[in-house]
């Protein structure tokens, strides 16, 4: 083209033509014979001239994404002929054999060439690809046709996602199926084990958070939104979610633990505090503390919970109306077996029973699950309680190469003893021992005090 011509206007070379398959010719067939002597005429039908050809999975019903792994499924297929199919094989992901597929025609007045294929998918099989070999009578080669199974997909019975909060928690099964949930612009990501559960995470629930650079979502109470749940295959979910009321939040200022008159064994770490002694630590809150709020205190398994409260001899007390000063008492709470750490929460029970449970029956799937669960705050560290045993006194004879002999009770409650701070050479203390009295090697010259560990094991030693 000359250089003064717009490219555009420039006359174009013509394009060569696709080549396309051959259509077939539209022939009949009269069914003729004898019928004794008497000759007679049958029907006149359709006969296909060529093999089918561009094979497909129609999507009828969501046909191509409901193919579980370990479930029977029906597939149909269509093409421009389907008369001439000898046979069906199908090559599922980690199979090590084809599976003989049966089929039959299942022609529709819009789609004469329709078969309807089953799966039997209900054997041991691994989702993922699923080859399809459609084999014709006539032809030297199978055609080949793709499909996809999958795993079962998470079921979401609720979710529970409270106004202004960067975390969400789901309930259902088959939970571990869920890469992400968005809800508009924001994307909630599974929370690593690693970190501080929700507060109301239980087994068959999964929690997701906002990244941790991410602002606190504009979420209001009472906000109809939907979820779209993302699936690690790539399907997706929809769930209906109702913003609850705001969580609370409060922050431990201080604490303190009685002592204990006359101690033999001190405690070096300032987070560890004897069973026996109660423990005052006082909290603070953005916003007025409500008289039916509650501290719930319990150990990280679960296992052992209280609950301080306003109530006369509740444990609690209000310093003003942020500030709450509480008392506990671990060995009346919790009894003699108690150790290890203790967290607490607020919970404020605000709705009352006969509301929220109108709200639940009015949307049971947006969160069902959660609707009678009052809002709490996340979990706040407090203490580790440890057990320590009595000890009377430790006698050590004036030879210096005879042992010392420790006299008490709950002796089993140490680890090991040792006669220098570092436990150069400790003598363990054997599992379940009910006796009163132990060897203590000698402290070294110039040294008045030996050295014991207390439970839990993995604490540093503790001397006395």
């Amino acid at each position: 083209p000359s250089p003064l011509i717009h490219p555009e206007l420039a006359p174009k070379k013509p394009k060569a033509p696709k080549p396309t398959e051959p259509k077939p010719v539209l022939l009949t067939g009269t069914i003729q014979g004898r019928w004794g002597f008497d000759a007679f005429t049958g029907p006149t039908l359709p006969l296909q001239q060529l093999p089918g050809s561009g094979w497909q999975i129609v999507a009828s019903g969501g046909a191509t994404t409901n193919l579980i792994a370990g479930h029977a499924a029906q597939l149909v297929l269509t093409s421009t002929g389907s008369a001439c199919v000898h046979t069906i094989t199908a090559h599922p992901t980690g199979s090590s054999k084809d599976l003989a597929l049966t089929f039959k025609p299942d022609p529709k007045p819009d789609d004469a060439n329709l078969l309807d294929v089953t799966l039997p998918l209900d054997r041991a099989t691994t989702p993922g690809d699923l080859h399809l070999a459609i084999q014709q009578f006539g032809q030297p080669k199978a055609d080949q046709l793709a499909a996809r199974t999958f795993s079962e997909p998470a079921e979401v019975t609720s979710i529970e996602l409270h106004a202004n909060d960067k975390t969400l928690v789901i309930a259902g099964t088959r939970l571990a199926e869920i890469a992400s949930l968005s809800l508009g612009d924001l994307t909630f990501s599974p929370t690593p084990t690693t970190t501080e559960p929700h507060p109301s995470q239980q087994p068959n629930t999964l929690q997701l958070s906002l990244p941790n650079e991410a602002p606190a979502p504009p979420t209001k109470v009472d906000d109809h939104l939907t979820a779209v749940i993302t699936l690690h295959d790539g399907r997706t979910l929809s769930r209906p979610v109702i913003v609850s009321a705001p969580r609370p939040v409060i922050t431990l200022l201080s604490k303190t633990a009685q002592p204990q008159p006359n101690p033999t064994i001190t405690l070096t770490n300032p987070d560890d505090v004897a069973l026996s002694s109660r423990i005052t630590f006082t909290l603070k809150t953005p916003s007025p503390f409500p008289r039916n709020g509650q501290i719930e205190v319990e150990t990280l398994d679960g296992t052992l919970r209280t609950v301080l409260t306003l109530a006369p001899s509740g444990g609690l007390l209000l310093q003003d109306p942020r500030t709450i000063v509480a008392t506990l008492d671990p060995l009346s709470s919790f009894g003699p077996s108690a150790f290890g750490a203790l967290r607490l929460r607020a919970i404020y029970p605000a709705v009352e029973p006969s509301r929220r449970h109108s709200e639940s029956a009015e949307t049971p799937d947006a969160h069902s699950d959660f609707a009678t669960e009052p809002p709490s705050s996340n979990w706040i560290p407090l203490v580790t309680l440890v057990r320590l045993p009595h000890l009377n006194q430790i006698q050590c004879p004036t030879d210096e190469a005879q042992s010392c002999t420790l006299t008490g009770s709950d002796l089993f409650l140490l680890a090991a003893l040792s006669n220098d701070p570092a436990f150069a050479t400790p003598v363990p203390i054997p599992d379940g021992f009910t006796g009163a009295t132990l060897t203590v090697p000698q402290p070294p010259p110039r040294s008045s005090s030996a050295s014991a560990t207390t439970p839990p094991r993995s604490t540093p030693p503790t001397s006395l």
